[in-house]
């Protein structure tokens, strides 16, 4: 168990682009986590959403289910939600990270993956039922009213959420945080941090503007590839 005042939890798939101490705090009994936004929240709850809701809510067939399954507030906080890339929390809610895992081994299969392809109010597993704690429970910590992780003027967390993955290939979104990536990656083998294995070719730097022309396509050809295997894989077991 940490020891620390504060702990703070970053998804894998970003960086800290500079010295984010400043940000990365919280005061007693609060939480630092961003809001999502109107957009965001159309993005990922379409599916569910029913004719005549709010487009930038949270569609009330998912409220219900997480009301129903953390069991306490009648009403939800807000209804928008937040994400869980990056957040921290003080040490006096640390109690509250323990029921984020007992409510995530209560309500998700325990062979649940990244996504949970098919599940109506949690198919972003962890940030789901983290979100059904933060609108539901009694004892959640409040959201901090300041959030500059985000603050692209300065220092802050990067995080590579859309597809592909830099290490593959650079989209329209990662694309601009290319410099600040090379960056980290040239102090690494500046001070003796090499890879295991070679570097992808999207960090090697005779590539680069091979990747910035070939970034407003990289969606189109990351769902060409993954149709190409699914394709595969079904003319395998044909």
């Amino acid at each position: 168990r940490a020891k620390t005042e504060f702990v703070t939890w970053l998804d894998c798939d970003g960086i800290l682009s500079g010295n984010c101490s400043d940000v990365l705090v919280t005061r007693p009994g609060e939480i630092c986590i961003r809001p999502r936004t109107g957009s965001e929240i159309e993005a990922s709850f379409r599916p569910q959403r029913k004719p005549g809701e709010k487009p930038g809510d949270i569609p009330a067939a998912v409220l219900d289910i997480w009301k129903r399954d953390v069991g306490e507030r009648s009403e939800p906080r807000c209804r928008r939600g937040f994400s869980a890339n990056v957040f921290t929390i003080h040490r006096d809610s640390f109690p509250f990270l323990r029921k984020w895992i007992d409510q995530m081994k209560k309500v998700l299969p325990p062979d649940v993956k990244i996504v949970a392809d098919g599940s109506v109010a949690y198919f972003q597993t962890d940030d789901s039922v983290l979100n059904s704690l933060l609108l539901f429970a009694d004892d959640a910590p409040k959201v901090s009213a300041e959030y500059h992780v985000d603050d692209t003027s300065r220092a802050l967390f990067v995080h590579f959420g859309f597809n592909p993955k830099p290490w593959v290939m650079w989209n329209p979104q990662s694309i601009r945080f290319y410099d600040r990536t090379m960056e980290i990656i040239d102090w690494a083998l500046a001070n003796g941090y090499a890879p295991k294995a070679e570097l992808p070719r999207s960090y090697r730097k005779e590539f680069r503007r091979y990747y910035r022309l070939a970034a407003p396509f990289a969606r189109g050809y990351y769902k060409w590839m993954k149709i190409r295997r699914k394709l595969a894989a079904r003319l395998r077991h044909s």
